[in-house]
């Protein structure tokens, strides 16, 4: 896997406007120049032809894996027309959620008073040339980490701004935090508190996924009988992974704090009504599958150990729903934008 694969799912959602230009060579300028050209907008934000080409190609790669499987030779569904057909509408409307998704941190931070002079000014370019330098760094030449950006639908302007906007989260983040009418927790001592006063539990899960083709109501009597049987006391929930019981979608993860407001809100409701240990929960329906819960002792000391940790996780997901509640806006595209063609963007 390149190394900038890694970023795709936080990259999408720190698309940017334009603020500077880079220098480049005259065999670059003809590309560049397609490029820079503004496709549409959101709000006060121009939205460049180089944002709305990698959010395309990238949901263009994630769409292919997902539903190529029977393409007998190297090309992808987007090369066939009757399956570029059919999934064209997903693939617009999933660049169209994705590009506003993007844009709701910039219009949160304008709520707050935090526009283009911040994201431009001198604090965070110097960080975002500290942070590029240090991304050059990990690859053996900049031409190097230049060509797994190409490789990856990325420009170097692009990912300097995805930067930029990144360090205007944090701006957003001290800004809700000093705002007295945030309903946001406000230092590590209240949240510790808010914690034990029944607003998290220890638990460990079991998961059986739901894949397209399998059936759906023979998973749940699996999962039935899994939440049966803990319920029973007869065995942990560790003894199912490699038991009779498995298969390769019944999965589990090591045991972890389980907090209001971070997760599926059924499996939040689910987790704390287990009120001591041992306890396991009914089967809970998601999108992913059938989840099973069981309650599980904390080790001493492991809540206070870990605090500093659970609560920026927190933090951020309050900031992430900030964004949604203040930051709603439109992302229009203009005439040229709406000329171009998603499934043969280049």
């Amino acid at each position: 896997m390149q190394r900038l694969i890694k970023y795709t799912a936080a990259l999408l959602s720190l698309i940017l406007p334009l603020f500077s230009f880079l220098a480049c060579s005259d065999t670059d300028k003809e590309e560049n120049a397609l490029y820079t050209e503004v496709v549409g907008s959101a709000g006060e934000y121009d939205i460049l032809y180089d944002e709305l080409r990698f959010v395309t190609l990238t949901y263009r790669k994630i769409l292919d894996a997902t539903y190529g499987d029977g393409i007998d030779d190297n090309g992808t569904i987007w090369d066939r027309e009757e399956s570029a057909k059919r999934y064209r509408g997903e693939l617009e409307k999933k660049v169209q959620a994705m590009l506003e998704e993007n844009y709701r941190v910039l219009a949160a931070c304008s709520v707050y008073g935090i526009g283009r002079d911040v994201l431009e000014g001198e604090e965070i370019q110097q960080q975002v040339s500290l942070q590029y330098k240090n991304a050059v760094a990990s690859f053996s030449s900049e031409e190097a980490f230049l060509a797994d950006m190409d490789g990856n639908f990325m420009t170097e302007r692009l990912y300097k701004l995805y930067l930029a906007r990144d360090f205007m989260k944090y701006k957003l983040r001290d800004a809700v935090l000093q705002d007295k009418d945030s309903e946001v927790i406000k230092d590590q001592e209240s949240f510790y508190k808010w914690l034990n006063n029944g607003n998290c539990v220890y638990v460990q899960h079991i998961l059986l996924r739901n894949d397209e083709g399998e059936d759906k109501e023979a998973n749940r009597r699996i999962a039935e009988e899994v939440s049966a049987t803990l319920k029973k006391g007869e065995q942990t929930i560790d003894a199912f992974v490699g038991s009779a019981f498995f298969n390769e979608d019944l999965t589990n993860v090591s045991p972890y704090y389980l907090i209001q407001g971070l997760y599926d809100p059924a499996l939040t409701d689910a987790g704390l009504r287990l009120y001591s240990d041992g306890d396991a929960s009914d089967v809970i329906e998601t999108e992913e599958g059938f989840y099973v819960l069981q309650r599980i002792e904390a080790p001493k000391g492991d809540l206070e150990g870990r605090l500093a940790d659970l609560y920026d996780t927190y933090l951020w997901t309050m900031i992430g729903e900030t964004s949604t509640e203040v930051g709603n806006t439109d992302v229009i595209l203009n005439d040229y934008g709406k000329s171009l063609d998603l499934v043969t963007l280049k």
